[in-house]
């Protein structure tokens, strides 16, 4: 399984984060650029285009090109620089956010960003096993429905907790499968 991590850096502060990690390479991007316009409409106070810069970000990632979308402020210029593999939010010229997604396999990542990505590929790889179990014992169950989509996220939960306390992990999800029984039979019924 890829997975896609948002990297936020915050230049004025010097420090870097991630906000988001997933499979889904288009969540991680839709999150980067709303991220990017949360802060060039702070920047811009509140004074932009929002639909010019969503154009801009769709043709800069769809083209992979460049593309620099400028609002002048009263006291200040509010940019957003877009490119296919980010975008950077600029206040007078400099830049005080960037934004991107990368595939983690493949960077260099801060221990810290390590440590915070690795928990979620980990967590997301639980609750895909989770998930094939669920469908192996119920082939013509509606897996994407909200009730389905909530018991995956509280029996991977349950599994994560027994593993966190340093347990086998095909034990912990025997276990929650075994703990959350009666939850499953609800949504899904008897097994046949």
């Amino acid at each position: 399984m890829k997975m896609y991590a948002v990297v936020l850096q915050n230049m004025s502060e010097m420090k870097s984060e991630i906000p988001l990690c997933t499979d889904d390479v288009q969540a991680a991007r839709d999150n980067m650029q709303s991220r990017a316009l949360s802060k060039w409409l702070e920047a811009a106070n509140g004074k932009c285009d929002l639909e010019e810069a969503r154009e801009a970000m769709k043709k800069a990632v769809e083209n992979d090109t460049t593309i620099c979308v400028t609002l002048p402020g009263e006291n200040n210029d509010a940019s957003l620089l877009c490119s296919a593999n980010g975008v950077k939010v600029l206040e007078d010229g400099d830049v005080v956010i960037a934004l991107c997604v990368i595939e983690v396999e493949q960077t260099m990542l801060s221990m810290p960003a390590q440590a915070c990505v690795a928990t979620d590929y980990a967590y997301e790889n639980l609750r895909t096993s989770v998930l094939y179990r669920l469908q192996e014992t119920y082939p013509d169950a509606d897996m994407s429905c909200e009730k389905a989509q909530k018991l995956v996220e509280v029996i991977a939960s349950s599994a994560e907790k027994d593993i966190g306390y340093g347990c086998d992990e095909d034990w912990s999800v025997d276990e929650a499968f075994r703990e959350r029984k009666k939850e499953i039979i609800e949504v899904f019924g008897e097994e046949d």
